[in-house]
């Protein structure tokens, strides 16, 4: 999808340079972060101030050099925005919509992006939404990812592409030292990661003074928590089960992967301010 986009706005550039096509990344990136900061209970415009300051906390060059995983930060930042006001039970049939259509755009996006979907259906069937809807947004998604599957087995396109990245063998014959070795390198790595990255720092310390303070009323925000663990869960089984160099592919890939993520957090710490302002009021 991303690069579809790119050549798309690279095309229809006056000039025909590949650079205009960086316009839809930085575009996506933007109305995501102010989607956002437009949910804050701040008054008059004062909104903007977090969205400057979540654009001086997240931005960083490098990722505007083609890499998809803005559009991916980007798509789960809005995705995370509609869930919240799904769980907070103010949803109207258009953020279920809007979560559908995501998901979609998601298993178009990137690989990972399949899986994300998967966790965002997951997170819809634990809300509190009528059963309709949860079975027209389970049909709906499984409908995106067979139509995917098919276009691309017509096609001959390969949905993977690195095939040689995973192979049953080498899965089947992972040994429990080989397993434990593997871990160390991916939990330390994740750590290190995750200490380098500004944005999950804040969404780590927001989500752990709710469950610290506010632990009995997680009611709203406990989605958050649900994907943090199932992403979690999903970079220990993506490296883990690789057949690749594990050092050279986590020192290469993870950084992206948690920034991919981070924006879906960054709901937290609007709805904690949002509680602050209420009480200070």
């Amino acid at each position: 999808f991303g690069q579809y986009i790119w050549a798309f706005f690279a095309k229809m550039s006056f000039v025909e340079n590949e650079v205009f096509g960086r316009l839809f990344y930085l575009l996506i990136y933007c109305f995501s972060l102010l989607y956002l900061s437009s949910k804050t209970n701040f008054k008059n415009y004062i909104y903007l101030v977090i969205f400057i300051f979540l654009i001086l906390l997240t931005f960083e060059y490098k990722l505007f050099s083609g890499l998809q995983e803005i559009i991916i930060f980007s798509l789960l930042t809005i995705v995370s925005v509609n869930l919240f006001n799904i769980y907070k039970k103010e949803s109207s049939i258009i953020n279920l919509i809007q979560c559908i259509l995501i998901s979609n755009i998601l298993i178009w996006t990137k690989a990972e992006g399949f899986v994300y979907s998967i966790i965002v259906l997951i997170l819809i069937l634990f809300s509190s939404v009528n059963i309709k809807y949860k079975l027209l947004t389970t049909i709906s998604i499984l409908t995106f990812i067979t139509l995917k599957y098919l276009i691309y087995y017509f096609t001959e396109f390969n949905l993977d592409p690195r095939p040689d990245s995973y192979t049953f063998d080498y899965i089947l014959n992972l040994d429990l030292m080989m397993i434990l070795s593997k871990l160390k390198i991916i939990i330390l790595f994740l750590i290190y990661y995750l200490s380098t990255n500004e944005v999950m720092i804040l969404n780590l310390i927001t989500l752990g003074l709710f469950f610290y303070i506010n632990y009995k009323n997680l009611n709203i925000i406990k989605y958050i928590y649900i994907f943090l663990l199932l992403n979690f869960l999903f970079i220990l089984v993506a490296y883990l089960f690789t057949n690749l160099n594990i050092e050279y592919y986590v020192r290469t890939t993870m950084d992206r992967i948690i920034f991919s993520t981070s924006g879906f957090y960054i709901i937290s710490a609007i709805h904690f301010l949002n509680l602050y302002i209420k009480k200070s009021r």
